[in-house]
């Protein structure tokens, strides 16, 4: 058999293989890349909501429900701004849209309501009446982790 010592190629002279198989390298950092590039955008929200702080317990979850998340943003000075699925959306129109989901759905829709720290209980007791008035039936707040300690 005409093998070398060195594994040089086959040209018999015992010399180290000057090239590298980058391959293998390539194919983990292309499926990384695409991992990243799925998981990136579930990371963040798009609205940035400042969320009072609750324990929480684990999310019951339900894979038939339609699931709708509602944030209400404090401006300030009374100005306060909703938004559907990350994209801003008036009262009005907001309470048409719950109703025509509730009724799409079969009420199987599940809104989460994102409401900023700072916001009067009065804005929210509103939306909750829209959603009773309008046949939402499943209603959960969403709130940032208690700090431990």
């Amino acid at each position: 058999m005409g093998m070398s010592a060195g594994g040089g190629g086959g040209d018999g002279h015992g010399a180290p293989m000057a090239n590298i198989n980058t391959t293998p390298l390539v194919d983990v950092m292309l499926v990384l890349l695409i991992i990243f590039m799925i998981t990136a955008p579930m990371m963040a929200d798009k609205i940035d909501v400042n969320l009072p702080e609750a324990p929480s317990d684990e999310d019951i979850d339900d894979t038939t429900a339609t699931r709708v998340t509602l944030s209400i943003v404090d401006k300030g000075n009374g100005v306060v701004h909703y938004f559907w699925n990350d994209q801003v959306i008036n009262p009005e129109i907001m309470k048409a849209r719950m109703k025509s989901e509730a009724q799409r759905t079969q009420n199987k829709i599940r809104l989460k309501v994102r409401a900023d720290r700072t916001l009067k209980y009065d804005v929210v007791s509103k939306v909750l009446v829209m959603a009773k008035d309008t046949g939402v039936q499943n209603v959960s707040f969403v709130s940032a982790p208690a700090p431990k300690g």
